[in-house]
C-alpha cells in the first residue's frame, strides 16, 4: 500500500517545444533588436528545465550590426528557484547568458504549458550587453 501511494503521488512531467521571436525598434533607446528563442521545456513538480535550446539576437544601429549572437545548446538549464520578481510575477526565470557578452534572462509564464491556443508571451531581459546596452523585449511564442 505504501508503494502504491508513493507512486501515485508523483506527477507526470509535461514536456513541450516552443518557438519565440520578437523585434524592438528602440532597444536601449537607439538600436533595432531582432531575436529568436526555441527550446524544449519540461515542467514537473514546480521545477522547469530547458534543453536543446537555440537563441540568437541581432542589434542594429541603422544598417550596421552593433552586436549579434547565436548559439545552439544541448545544455540543460533549470529555472532559478530563488527568482522573486517585482514585475514579472508567475514566471519561470532562466539564465541563457552562456557565452553572451552580458546577461540575458528568459521569463516564461507558469501557464505556458496550459495555454489552449498554443501561444503565450515570454520576456527577454538583456543587461550589460557589450558593456553598454540593456532592455526588455516581449516575445510572441508558439507551442509545437
Amino acid at each position: 500500500l505504501f508503494l502504491f501511494l508513493t507512486m501515485t503521488s508523483v506527477k507526470a512531467a509535461n514536456e513541450f517545444r516552443f518557438y519565440c521571436s520578437g523585434t524592438m525598434d528602440e532597444f536601449n533607446g537607439f538600436l533595432k533588436l531582432e531575436t529568436h528563442v526555441e527550446a524544449y521545456m519540461t515542467i514537473q513538480d514546480g521545477k522547469a528545465t530547458l534543453h536543446g535550446h537555440d537563441f540568437s539576437y541581432r542589434m542594429l544601429d541603422a544598417d550596421d550590426i552593433w552586436s549579434q549572437f547565436s548559439i545552439e545548446s544541448k545544455d540543460v538549464i533549470t529555472n532559478n528557484a530563488n527568482y522573486r520578481p517585482r514585475v514579472y510575477k508567475e514566471h519561470y526565470q532562466f539564465d541563457i547568458s552562456k557565452e553572451v557578452d552580458g546577461k540575458v534572462k528568459l521569463l516564461i509564464p507558469f501557464i505556458a504549458d496550459k495555454t489552449y491556443d498554443d501561444h503565450f508571451t515570454a520576456i527577454l531581459i538583456f543587461t550589460h550587453i557589450e558593456d553598454h546596452a540593456g532592455d526588455s523585449v516581449k516575445l510572441q511564442c508558439s507551442i509545437d
